[in-house]
């Protein structure tokens, strides 16, 4: 789990993070960042502060992990909030909620690939007050994708979250088996759709970012690149997911007219996740390619 890998982990071999002058936002988000991390099946988290708030027993190498690694975990929040400023807008989507619980964010390490320091982040924000005893209903803001061995992504990251659509997607399909009390046909459409559709928005998206530089800097980039394989790509791209996106608020109407609540959050979860690709798109992808446009005489 999280813990015994990152624990591995010397501060020294860790990349330079860049430094950008956080707004009262971010700067807010940084004090008042959640950790929660795995130990041998077990998540535990900690407050800003590395105090250990759930659950109540902490096993020794989780304690000695907290009072070691102290420099580690300083790094870690300090790396997902420059990695949220520069490559998400997961924050802004979701500004109101975060600002009205004092600024708190949650962040849930998923470890992907512990050999390459690969992880997901999954975030949530909450009553401050709320955190230990009303856990279950935090917010779930998104997910990330890190490697702490880089702070530059490739591609501005988005083959992580190209292939986390269509992985969620088949997660989709298990969680509908475990969770639904009736297996009926017309939920099952809607998946096989979603899915469909899925497949279409991979095979656009990994297609045409193979045909790019890994850095994609939108200033060295051609005319011709900008015109025809950014701009019109990445709008299939997000006609697709908004195409997802329909299809998943027509699912989370149907489940919840059929009291099916235990599945229902799932969906929920995955078309905030489509919500917030569909965002980064355009203001991350798009709004930089209008505005490269607009200055091509």
């Amino acid at each position: 789990m999280e813990i015994i890998e990152l624990n591995k982990i010397k501060v020294e071999d860790l990349p330079e993070i860049p430094n950008f002058k956080l707004e009262p936002l971010y700067s807010g988000i940084l004090k008042e960042m959640y950790l929660e991390m795995g130990f041998k099946k077990v998540r535990y988290l900690f407050s800003p502060f590395y105090a250990l708030l759930y659950p109540e027993n902490i096993p020794p190498e989780v304690d000695e992990f907290i009072s070691r690694k102290t420099e580690l975990l300083d790094f870690l929040k300090l790396f997902l909030v420059n990695s949220l400023v520069k490559y998400s807008f997961l924050i802004e989507a979701h500004s109101y909620y975060i600002e009205q619980n004092e600024y708190t964010l949650i962040a849930r390490f998923r470890e992907k690939d512990a050999k390459s320091l690969k992880y997901e982040i999954k975030y949530y924000t909450n009553d401050p007050d709320d955190i230990v005893s009303y856990y279950e209903d935090k917010i779930y803001i998104g997910r990330d994708f890190v490697k702490l061995d880089r702070f530059k992504r490739i591609k501005c990251g988005l083959l992580e979250h190209i292939d986390s659509v269509g992985f969620e997607i088949e997660r989709l399909f298990e969680k509908a088996k475990e969770k639904l009390h009736r297996k009926e046909k017309d939920i099952y459409n809607f998946l096989e759709d979603i899915k469909a559709i899925g497949k279409e928005f991979t095979n656009t998206g990994v297609n045409f970012l193979n045909n790019l530089p890994d850095a994609l800097i939108f200033e060295e980039l051609t005319d011709e690149q900008l015109l025809k394989e950014i701009s019109q790509n990445t709008r299939k791209m997000k006609h697709r997911l908004i195409e997802i996106r329909e299809d998943l608020n027509e699912l989370s109407s149907l489940l919840r007219k059929r009291e099916e609540l235990d599945f229902v959050r799932y969906v929920v979860k995955f078309r905030t996740d489509i919500v917030n690709l569909i965002n980064y798109l355009n203001f991350k992808i798009i709004g930089q390619v209008v505005d490269r446009i607009s200055k091509i005489d």
